[in-house]
């Protein structure tokens, strides 16, 4: 299982293993990174001295359609599924000409991404919602955001931000 849930246990045994005073630590995530982090702070008794997150994802917003398609298919269609959300994400998310190592990264990652991972990723990423006990959460918080950015989507950073007990909100403009 390749889910949030699985991800923030991994960040807490890795932690663990390594002995940290979490209270004296830094955390830092971003994207999906940022989702795991907003997890283990919800199921964490201490907190870190200080959390960055930029844009954090609440949630996964994947039209219903699509995911029961991906979830479906076989491999093979993934990878022409992925060749089409890698050209959507170019054309249409992020502006090339203005962002083009903005632009690269987004490349790599999806060249990366193997097909098999992307099915099961998908199966677990998008039944995370962070919304329920984002009030919850009472921690030292900077959340980062870009205007600019399409994928994201700046004002649902903001909207986080105002959820978190003791967080506070700064505007990059571009990512």
């Amino acid at each position: 299982r390749m889910g949030i849930e699985r991800m923030s246990l991994d960040v807490q045994s890795l932690k663990d293993n390594l002995d940290l005073n979490f209270q004296e630590s830094i955390c830092v995530g971003s994207s999906l990174g940022g989702s795991v982090i907003l997890h283990l702070l919800s199921e964490s008794e201490s907190k870190p001295f200080l959390t960055v997150l930029i844009s954090p994802n609440p949630d996964f917003k994947l039209p219903p359609i699509l995911g029961r398609l991906l979830l479906s298919m076989p491999l093979f269609m993934i990878s022409i599924v992925k060749k089409y959300v890698k050209w959507h994400i170019l054309n249409f998310k992020i502006d090339r000409k203005t962002n083009p190592e903005q632009a690269e990264k987004y490349v790599r990652t999806f060249d990366a991404a193997e097909p098999w991972k992307v099915r099961n990723s998908a199966r677990y990423v998008t039944k995370f919602k962070a919304w329920k006990f984002l009030p919850r959460l009472d921690a030292n918080i900077i959340i980062a955001g870009a205007t600019t950015d399409k994928i994201h989507e700046s004002d649902r950073n903001i909207k986080v931000g105002k959820l978190i007990n003791n967080s506070r909100y700064i505007d990059f403009w571009t990512n």
